[in-house]
């Protein structure tokens, strides 16, 4: 991203140090990307579409969803109404 400040990344990756434990397990995740079959984002086409270009350029299988809790809010009240924009399975046990 062009213009962008360390201060303009969130506060737990703001770090300069190669040793980090957070910073070193984002690296090997976004190695991990390449071994993907497509990557979807949740965004905002217009918001980074100079990221999306950039990543494009190396890996043409990118897509992108609106944020899914806008889409999640179009569901029609039934069954459906359950899903859920987190990956994370849920904790029923509490």
């Amino acid at each position: 991203m062009r213009d962008i400040w360390l201060m303009d990344l969130p506060s737990f990756i703001r770090t300069t140090d190669p040793e980090d434990i957070l910073l070193d397990f984002l690296g090997e995740e976004a190695q991990n990307c390449l071994n993907a079959s497509a990557i979807v984002f949740n965004t905002f086409d217009d918001f980074v579409y100079e990221v999306l270009d950039a990543i494009s350029s190396k890996f043409p299988q990118i897509y992108t969803v609106d944020p899914l809790p806008l889409l999640a809010q179009q569901l029609p009240e039934n069954e459906l109404k359950s899903i859920r924009s987190s990956l994370w399975k849920e904790d029923s046990g509490a």
